[in-house]
């Protein structure tokens, strides 16, 4: 089951921008690779799977470093200094998720939902 941690809008509309809206979920089904990094909807899609490393590795987790996302940026950041694993990572996302639920536009949400 995926959990939406982050949904950036920026400047989406319903179309097809290729760097928003900017998401970030969390599938406890998918055991090396639980996060999922997309951005753009359309033509401009783009997004994979990740570790919670592999976040860092791969300069993904730079898109998260703003300030809808540094609750989560923070935690990120720190859980990969301190070497945690992908699920103990989606813990203390999880925990903090309360609070930080992602604000989305109806037409965003619908999309969002329309997808899963």
């Amino acid at each position: 089951m995926s959990v939406l941690l982050v949904a950036i809008s920026g400047n989406w509309n319903g179309g097809n921008n290729g760097q928003y809206p900017l998401v970030l979920e969390y599938d406890s089904s998918e055991i090396d690779k639980p996060f999922i990094s997309s951005m753009g909807w359309g033509h401009g899609y783009s997004g994979n799977s990740f570790s919670a490393d592999g976040l860092r590795k791969s300069g993904v987790l730079e898109y998260y470093n703003r300030s809808e996302s540094l609750w989560a940026y923070e935690i990120l950041a720190s859980a990969s200094h301190r070497k945690l694993d992908s699920h103990q990572t989606a813990a203390l996302l999880l925990g903090k998720l309360a609070g930080n639920e992602p604000c989305l536009p109806c037409e965003l949400r619908a999309k969002l939902q329309g997808n899963a």
